[in-house]
């Protein structure tokens, strides 16, 4: 039998649950287990290879095992074939192992594996919007592709803080609160000037996210009003705000009512275009990119096939 099902899984995810997931996962099966081509690699341009064979043996079928951060790079890997051919024939989908499983949470997807093999078995069809961003980093133009959300300012810092704090100790879910409360106290906003569909609005930014799901952070709901298919960008943009402020907003931050609060503003747009005089932070799905000028963010014209049960 020709397996159907590409698999990727991120041997480090969740500190190693990925491969003991898989093996759960797989077991349901009942012995089934030659519709699927399993990979482990952690390397993007190994993927990308990966990725390649199996589009030209037919396989349209796309399964990360890990966290955010590999199902980043499997769209990535994905991208060409996403943007240059016909999309709507491929699937994409994530068993969570990672550490803060983000981008499941607004997809309705939970850890438990009988939940999972569901949907792996399912005929159901549903379809999500891909962002992609265009940035510089060190004066060079580059570019991803990202399913969830991509933040500039506190957030990127907050995250490149985070990958520091996990070298020295493991918190679980509480390190990205830990490097949030951290980076807090040496943050200051800057001067920028944001473009969302063409109206302009200048600010001291705190932190400006943009994506089409809710969660960032392990939980934090930073994009309550986002829509995985509606054809429209989520935006959060929070302008300079006291530092009290922040601290007595936390656990507001978890169920999305941090809105309320008058230097908050959200949108919901096709492009969003950040210029900056001042290098500042840019984070995607939890990964920390580096210090950018400026971000354009936009919509392909295609959408991806996500599995659902």
């Amino acid at each position: 039998m020709l397996a159907t099902i590409f698999v990727i899984i991120n041997p480090h995810a969740g500190n190693g649950k990925a491969l003991e997931a898989w093996e759960k996962t797989k077991s349901a099966f009942s012995g089934n287990t030659s519709i699927f081509s399993v990979h482990i690699s952690q390397a993007q341009a190994e993927l990308h290879n990966h990725v390649n064979e199996a589009y030209t043996k037919g396989i349209r079928r796309f399964l990360a095992v890990g966290g955010d951060g590999t199902l980043h790079s499997l769209i990535n890997a994905l991208a060409p074939f996403i943007i240059n051919k016909n999309q709507e024939t491929l699937q994409i989908g994530l068993l969570p192992t990672g550490t803060g499983n983000d981008w499941v949470k607004s997809q309705g997807i939970d850890k438990n594996i009988r939940h999972f093999t569901k949907i792996l078995g399912s005929t159901k069809e549903k379809f999500q919007n891909i962002c992609k961003i265009s940035y510089t980093e060190n004066d060079v133009e580059k570019e991803r592709y990202f399913l969830n959300i991509a933040s500039l300012g506190f957030g990127g810092k907050t995250v490149e803080n985070v990958d520091k704090l996990r070298k020295k100790v493991f918190l679980g879910k509480l390190t990205f609160i830990a490097g949030l409360a951290f980076t807090l106290f040496g943050f200051k906003s800057t001067r920028c000037k944001v473009v969302i569909d063409g109206s302009e609005i200048k600010l001291p930014l705190f932190i400006l996210a943009v994506g089409k799901g809710k969660f960032f952070g392990g939980g934090i709901k930073i994009l309550p009003h986002a829509q995985p298919d509606d054809n429209q960008l989520a935006i959060s943009m929070v302008s300079k705000i006291p530092k009290w402020k922040v601290l007595v907003n936390i656990t507001r931050l978890f169920d999305g009512t941090y809105t309320k609060n008058k230097e908050v503003v959200v949108l919901k747009g096709k492009e969003v275009l950040l210029k900056s005089a001042k290098k500042i932070p840019l984070e995607i799905e939890g990964e920390f990119i580096g210090f950018t000028k400026k971000a354009n963010i936009s919509l392909t014209q295609n959408k991806i096939k996500v599995f659902v049960a």
